[in-house]
């Protein structure tokens, strides 16, 4: 009897593993992962903004797999991310800025280092809170709320 080969076994994991689709929750009006008042942070241009969301998605998988209500930062160069959960269901103010505090602590091989509020998974759910530079928004143009994910937010 002939055993499968390494390929034949990733072949079939990868076929068996289930397929989900997220979104990306972009609206400050909706972000319910907030017992206050919630914002989204402009810092960075649009392809490193949209390089860490990429990163992050890589690192979270499914979010429906994350039990607690999970913050996600990036430092200014927006190439690493920290994580750090709530204390209770939802996140408050003081949960933003101990996360904050945790992610620059973080960044040892450079000190100084400033993070900024990247993501929040909640019940499944993943809240997109960095959006590029306000500079890099015209005028001229209706504004629309940055989603990482295109117009339909997969995840």
């Amino acid at each position: 009897m002939k055993k499968p080969s390494a390929l034949a076994a990733m072949c079939a994991l990868l076929a068996s593993t289930p397929a989900y689709s997220m979104t990306c929750t972009s609206n400050p009006a909706q972000f319910d992962f907030m017992q206050t008042s919630a914002q989204v942070f402009y810092f960075g241009t649009e392809d490193k903004v949209r390089g860490i969301y990429e990163k992050l998605r890589q690192q979270v998988g499914d979010p429906r797999n994350h039990a607690r209500t999970t913050l996600f930062f990036a430092d200014d160069g927006l190439q690493r991310l920290s994580r750090s959960y709530c204390e209770s269901h939802t996140c408050t103010g003081m949960d933003v800025i101990k996360g904050l505090q945790h992610c620059s602590a973080a960044g040892k091989e450079k000190p100084g280092t400033l993070c900024r509020p990247l993501a929040a998974i909640y019940e499944g759910n993943v809240y997109c809170l960095l959006a590029p530079g306000l500079d890099t928004y015209s005028n001229e143009k209706p504004f629309v709320n940055f989603n990482p994910y295109g117009d339909g937010g997969e995840w």
